[in-house]
């Protein structure tokens, strides 16, 4: 049954309050220009939108996601199963600007890049 029925306890979380809080620390910190990190799953766009609201909110640059999806203008998200090879995660990875807050929609997401801006020499989180 849905879990909108009642008399089903469940927990729903706010995905855009979390994107929101992910890059009002970030911004806090001083950072200027954002990216997204995520999916085409709805709990991502939710984080994804959390992003937008809280950047254009302090008039911060966001720049595009990671992965891209061909054709695809900012801001828009391939689905879970898409993800691409590390290779290709490193080339976006290498053409970020120094000094862009990455926030990411989990954990595994964020271990991932992590993973390749350390392969390319990267500082995380000086740079």
């Amino acid at each position: 049954r849905p879990a909108s029925e009642p008399g089903i306890p469940c927990v729903i979380p706010d995905e855009a309050q979390i994107g929101r809080v992910a890059a009002r620390h970030l911004i806090e910190r001083g950072i200027d220009r954002l990216t997204f990190v995520g999916f085409d799953d709805v709990w991502s766009r939710g984080r994804l939108a959390g992003v937008i609201e809280a950047a254009q909110q302090a008039q911060v640059q966001a720049v595009d996601t990671w992965p891209p999806t061909r054709g695809a203008s900012a801001w828009t998200l391939p689905s879970y199963g898409e993800l691409m090879p590390s290779d290709a995660m490193d080339a976006w990875a290498a053409q970020l600007a120094h000094g862009t807050g990455i926030v990411a929609a989990s954990d595994l997401i964020a271990s991932a890049l992590l993973d390749a801006l350390l392969r390319l020499g990267r500082h995380v989180p000086e740079d």
